[in-house]
């Protein structure tokens, strides 16, 4: 029995000392320059006219009907501007 569990010692030693290298090294480098994001300066306004009258002629609260959930609304939304809008991912626009 502490033959065994000599064996298992030194068996773990020697695990040890091979895999103990360090398998990664450490590389300094310069963080790229921060560019501020210039095409989205600021957000639509939902609740104004114009957002209200594609709602009502698209009927939009229609393809949300009941969905509490962002995601899936979003899914939604999407899946029904693919089946009312032509969207053609390749060639000319």
């Amino acid at each position: 029995m502490k033959k065994n569990i000599l064996i298992i010692f030194v068996l773990l030693g020697i695990f040890i000392i091979i895999y103990d290298e360090k398998k990664y090294r450490v590389v300094e480098m310069e963080n790229p320059a921060f560019i501020k994001n210039t095409a989205f300066n600021y957000s639509e306004d939902l609740t104004s006219p114009k957002f209200r009258k594609l709602i009502n002629k698209y009927q939009l609260d229609a393809v949300f009907n009941g969905e509490t959930d962002e995601f899936k609304r979003m899914l939604l939304l999407r899946h029904w501007i693919k089946t009312v809008i032509k969207i053609e991912d390749h060639g000319d626009p």
